[in-house]
């Protein structure tokens, strides 16, 4: 098979959550603009990490072997709209960065040998202009309560 292959980044600053906090879900919204170039599916998955990817881009980070981060949720994608993805704490632990930026990797997919050989998928930035369509992280949290007991 001739699977092609795309890599795209998103960058959160979740540095504002309490240091203490214990996440307990996340959820990614984001907006398919346009899709062109192809009548099938594309597979897309999306890693999360605290450091998934460094502070800048590197060539490397485009590789074909992914491994970094956590995959937070996979998806068909055949359609422009609005897409959204959530996790459990169980899957994301760890991965939310409590003092710096959290990274969201996004991968898609496709056969060019039964296709097209490009197809474009655009997604919505924090530059877009509708304010709506701009790319979120939800994080749900809770605060721990350290509860003492005087046993006299």
């Amino acid at each position: 098979l001739d699977t092609k292959e795309f890599h795209s980044f998103m960058f959160f600053d979740t540095s504002s959550l309490p240091d203490n906090c214990v996440v307990i879900t996340v959820k990614l919204n984001w907006r398919v603009t346009s899709f062109a170039g192809s009548d099938r599916a594309i597979t897309n998955k999306v890693y999360i990490g605290s450091n998934t990817i460094g502070s800048t881009l590197e060539a490397a980070d485009y590789g074909d072997t992914i491994t970094n981060g956590v995959l937070l949720g996979s998806m068909t994608l055949n359609t422009a709209g609005a897409k959204t993805l959530s996790s459990s704490s169980s899957v994301i632990t760890g991965e939310v960065n409590l003092t710096g930026y959290t990274n969201i990797e996004m991968d898609a997919y496709w056969n060019s040998s039964i296709g097209p050989s490009s197809c474009m998928i655009t997604i919505a930035t924090q530059d877009n202009g509708t304010s709506a369509y701009r790319p979120t992280l939800e994080v749900t949290y809770e605060i721990p309560q350290i509860i003492s007991v005087n046993i006299i």
